[in-house]
């Protein structure tokens, strides 16, 4: 019998991701579970995690420096209004892959038992090109997927 006792949170600070994060903590509350909230950091295709980041007063700091910076802000802000006995815990990855192979490997190598995410973040012609990050993680995911459909009435 599948138990959510761990479950992944991807989110890229939307609405649509805190609908998403609302609706696993919820679930989690409900089986005893911990969430884990993770945000993949991506780099600009060009650049690699060395480049360095020269519109900074900093020129040594690197591009992953100023990404993750940016990114633990942005979580810090995301997160802020969660009660403090809320089990979370913040996996930012720099990785040069795209962020539905590093939702699934993350899930898949550190054994969670359920992901769940919304259906929504990019948004117009990106979203089109590239196809939805939820959509590649539900055909490539080892462990269950639970998909957070976006209401325009919410």
């Amino acid at each position: 019998m599948l138990t959510l006792k761990t479950i992944l949170v991807p989110i890229d600070f939307s609405k649509h991701s805190r609908i998403a994060l609302d609706w696993a903590l919820s679930l989690a509350d409900q089986v005893e579970g911990q969430v884990t909230v993770m945000h993949v950091a991506e780099h600009p295709e060009p650049y690699a995690t060395s480049a360095l980041v020269f519109a900074v007063p900093e020129p040594d700091r690197t591009l992953s420096d100023f990404l993750e910076r940016q990114a633990r802000e942005s979580m810090t802000e995301f997160l802020g209004s969660l009660s403090e006995e809320i089990r979370t815990r913040l996996v930012i990855r720099h990785d040069l892959g795209y962020p539905a192979q590093v939702i699934t490997d993350v899930a898949n190598s550190e054994g969670f038992a359920a992901i769940v995410m919304g259906t929504h973040g990019r948004t117009g012609l990106r979203s089109a090109l590239m196809g939805s990050v939820a959509e590649k993680v539900v055909r490539t995911s080892m462990v269950p997927v639970i998909v957070v459909p976006h209401s325009e009435t919410e």
